[in-house]
């Protein structure tokens, strides 16, 4: 799990790579660990905050299972940045 947030709070250090950088959030076991709670279906909001702080550092491309959810999180973020 350490290894997991450190590299979620450091993405933006492969920029420099000059590639596009894609993450996979979705679901993933750091949220269970952190959220306590072992069901996969009830990591969305986890899946959300991992999302949003990819997004903050430039990552381009975030492969999620529940598209829908976080478009619509994404688009009330960017509305409330405004």
């Amino acid at each position: 799990m350490k290894h997991n947030i450190t590299l979620i709070k450091n993405i933006s250090i492969f920029h420099s790579l000059g590639l596009p950088i894609m993450l996979g959030l979705s679901k993933k076991r750091f949220i269970k660990d952190i959220s306590k709670k072992n069901d996969t279906k009830n990591r969305i909001g986890g899946t959300i905050s991992s999302c949003i702080q990819a997004y903050l550092q430039g990552v381009q491309i975030l492969r999620v299972h529940d598209v829908q959810e976080i478009n619509q999180s994404f688009k009330v973020f960017r509305e409330l940045q405004k």
